[in-house]
């Protein structure tokens, strides 16, 4: 059986695919917009380097992957499906995380719902959502 026989294509693949390119975006200008915040601090030697510029790199990478991800996500690749709710889960709880400990000055409400949002289509993918319903008429 094919992957995508597996998956049962449903608009959801699509709407999670467009999403992923727009949470991408996000999280790529959330990285950018990182790196332009520490790059000065980043020549003083009592800065540690790792430390300032992970959270760009964490941002850049998953906004990377929900990128290559999409269109084998619109193409209903199961596979594709669950390594983008793994990406986007982890994102999501670095946010919240960020979040809890109240990080001044940042967007992070902003971050946190639209990834969680995008986890939670991912998640009803994968649990065999089926959208726009289906249903049989009698008669």
């Amino acid at each position: 059986m094919l992957d995508s026989e597996l998956a049962r294509p449903t608009g959801l693949y699509r709407l999670a695919a467009v999403g992923g390119v727009a949470v991408a975006a996000l999280l790529i200008a959330g990285a950018l917009g990182h790196l332009a915040a520490v790059w000065d601090r980043l020549s003083n030697p009592a800065a540690s380097r790792v430390a300032l510029l992970t959270p760009g790199i964490l941002l850049a990478l998953a906004g990377t992957m929900n990128f290559v991800l999409s269109p084998l996500v619109w193409r209903a690749r199961r596979w594709a499906a669950i390594v983008a709710l793994i990406a986007n889960g982890l994102a999501a709880g670095y946010f919240a995380t960020l979040l809890y400990d109240g990080v001044a000055d940042h967007p992070i409400g902003l971050f946190l719902s639209v990834t969680s949002a995008h986890t939670l289509v991912l998640a009803g993918i994968n649990l065999g959502l089926l959208w726009p319903a289906r249903t049989r008429v009698r008669g």
